[in-house]
């Protein structure tokens, strides 16, 4: 069969909405780096851990956030993994920040060795109940849909209004099975070209869209339940996250690109 690349850049000038792994719905130690694992492999927030910075994006109370763990959350009812479980959360569910003890209950996730997620507990509202959940797996963007793949302009376009879409391929690449270029409001851009042999997509974010670790987390929502990725590494020195599927055949990378970060996904079929 031939083979299918797709790779997908996402640059993320700064950071805005938080993200990171929450008490999940079982409290196992975490090998799977898939954000929606329903893992709890956290400790709380510690000092001399290898990690990346908080996340910067702040909320208030009164605002909606979303679940990015693909296998939901866990709401307790208390701020601490300890905590007795009042609901699970699922993938994607809204939920509301009430205004008790704001950024007073700091916790981490560990999501591989030297990479952690760090945020604080929060108190929501969710289908009429009240707890805690880990708002590092919380961000105010849309969770893109199960297996959205290929409807990557379709998420953009919850983050972005489109402005322009071309799909006449430029002189020099007229070989291209297909091409397609986009442009949003606020700089956000998305290129696909098609070659035989294989794929690739590039998406641009702009400033204040998610910072490193909610790129992390976007590249594995994007991923869905379909793709689950579980042998991930980071490098402190280059910033960093390669990914592997455990067949082998696909590969994720997070990484630092100028001001912004990128996410590469790989297939080979």
């Amino acid at each position: 069969m031939k083979k299918l690349f797709f790779i997908v850049t996402v640059l993320l000038l700064a950071s805005c909405g938080g993200a990171s792994k929450d008490a999940h719905t079982t409290e196992t130690p975490s090998t799977n780096t898939n954000a929606n694992a329903t893992n709890e492999a956290t400790t709380p927030a510690a000092t001399g851990t290898t990690s990346t910075p908080e996340f910067a994006g702040r909320y208030k109370a009164g605002d909606k956030l979303n679940v990015f763990a693909v296998s939901g959350l866990t709401l307790r009812d208390k701020p601490d993994i300890k905590g007795g479980k009042v609901a699970a959360v699922p993938y994607g569910a809204s939920v509301t920040v009430l205004a008790e003890d704001l950024f007073k209950n700091p916790y981490q996730s560990t999501e591989m060795k030297g990479f952690d997620i760090k945020g604080n507990w929060v108190k929501v509202q969710v289908n009429g109940k009240e707890g805690y959940l880990f708002d590092g797996f919380l961000l105010k963007l849309a969770a893109p849909k199960e297996n959205s793949e290929a409807n990557y302009t379709d998420y953009l376009g919850k983050i972005s209004k489109m402005t322009k879409c071309d799909k006449n391929k430029p002189k020099g690449e007229e070989n291209l099975y297909f091409y397609e270029s986009c442009k949003y409001e606020n700089g956000v851009t998305f290129l696909s070209k098609g070659y035989e042999g294989g794929a690739a997509t590039q998406i641009f974010l702009p400033a204040s869209v998610a910072s490193f670790e909610q790129a992390y987390l976007i590249a594995k929502a994007l991923e869905g339940k379909s793709n689950p990725v579980n042998l991930c590494k980071y490098d402190a020195a280059k910033g960093e996250i390669e990914c592997t599927e455990k067949t082998g055949m696909e590969f994720t990378t997070i990484s630092k690109k100028g001001d912004g970060f990128e996410i590469e996904f790989a297939v080979a079929d």
